[in-house]
């Protein structure tokens, strides 16, 4: 019975594909836009399979709504570049594997006003309004134009659909893919808000047909390097220690424990000491520190600029976290500032980090010196 579930599903794709070339293949300027899809994908390997089974998903919810020869092509094509957009949104929030904040989304929404101004100048309008309204919602509560449904055309809402469906029945970084009756329920609880009920009737009876389709979800990296980049922006390439964003999300994690205590050291006079020793001496103590931190698995640290530092210990070890610090101190004869705060309330990530440096900022202002070089060299550099 597997098997010829299998076979029968092949036999589907099979027909669906030949369908497809016979409608697009005149369409010869598609392949400069596979070649962004390509780019975009090395950036982020999810969107170029999301955009291939979409544009699927859109075929045969068109099909199946009865749209013409000429209609289902430009659908295709529209629903295929639905994202290009995605190609000017960071790499950071493209790669980022936990939920986005609100700033964050925000940036995200703006990749289909990006799509439409990277491909205005192609004047393909049935394609551009795909790109440029396929999040919008009939109720006006979408993006990025809020728009009702008095501008969404059905064919926009094709794209939306198929594009809600794979999203939500493909494996994210921060949530497992949800079954088709549970994707089909949600789909169904925005009929008339989000989406026409024509578009959900058409769509919900050829994709439970189709069912989920497994193809396009390879990579075009490999493991490790996908793996390495994912990392890279996550990471501070000098010292090893999280990147400050990663660092955050652990203060929100940890702020309703008792047994921590917030922590921030500096490197006094740092850019005196790479004028004046060389940039690699300065890497040098950056690098010890995160190694010594890292090694004493004390808490959670973090570089948050230049020779600055946040972290998150538990009470028992801020005598263990001093003695790091002196030892670092005494190898490259620097002076480390340091500040720790005992548990305290704090209602942000944000708020947390602006008490830190102030107090930090406080305490060297007090043991700050007028020697004449390290003085000259502020001046020069403001």
């Amino acid at each position: 019975m597997a098997e010829q579930l299998i076979e029968s599903k092949e036999v589907l794709l099979r027909k669906i594909f030949e369908e497809i070339n016979e409608l697009v293949k005149r369409q010869k300027w598609l392949g400069d836009f596979n070649i962004l899809l390509k780019a975009l994908s090395i950036r982020d390997s999810y969107t170029e399979g999301h955009s291939h089974r979409v544009a699927i998903y859109s075929y045969l919810i068109g099909k199946e709504f009865g749209l013409d020869k000429e209609k289902l092509s430009r659908l295709y094509i529209g629903a295929f570049l639905h994202d290009i957009g995605k190609i000017g949104i960071p790499d950071a929030i493209l790669l980022k594997p936990t939920s986005l904040t609100l700033a964050e989304r925000k940036l995200v929404e703006k990749h289909p006003l990006l799509g439409y101004e990277l491909l205005k100048d192609r004047q393909l309008p049935f394609i551009l309004n795909i790109i440029l309204k396929h999040h919008e919602r009939l109720d006006g509560k979408g993006y990025p134009l809020g728009i009702n449904h008095r501008k969404i055309s059905f064919t926009v809402n094709i794209v939306s659909v198929a594009d809600i469906f794979d999203a939500l029945t493909t494996d994210r970084p921060y949530r497992k893919a949800l079954s088709l009756e549970e994707t089909f329920s949600i789909i169904e609880k925005d009929t008339g808000k989000a989406f026409y009920p024509e578009v959900v009737e058409a769509g919900i009876k050829v994709l439970k047909k189709a069912g989920v389709l497994d193809i396009f979800r390879g990579s075009l990296l490999t493991e490790d390097l996908e793996k390495f980049r994912k990392e890279a922006f996550f990471t501070d390439v000098i010292t090893g220690l999280p990147a400050f964003s990663r660092w955050k999300e652990k203060v929100v994690a940890v702020q309703n424990e008792n047994d921590i205590a917030y922590v921030a050291f500096d490197i006094k006079g740092l850019l005196l000491i790479n004028l004046t020793r060389g940039w690699e001496k300065g890497d040098e103590i950056l690098e010890d520190i995160g190694r010594e931190l890292q090694e004493s698995k004390m808490g959670s640290f973090c570089r948050f600029t230049g020779g600055t530092f946040l972290g998150i210990i538990s009470r028992k070890w801020i005598s263990r976290f001093r003695e790091v610090l002196n030892t670092v101190s005494v190898k490259h004869r620097i002076t480390i500032h340091e500040v720790i705060l005992e548990r305290k309330s704090v209602s942000s990530a944000e708020e947390l980090v602006a008490i830190l440096i102030k107090k930090l900022r406080e305490k060297k202002r007090v043991s700050a010196t007028s020697g004449g070089l390290e003085k000259l060299v502020r001046r020069r550099w403001r």
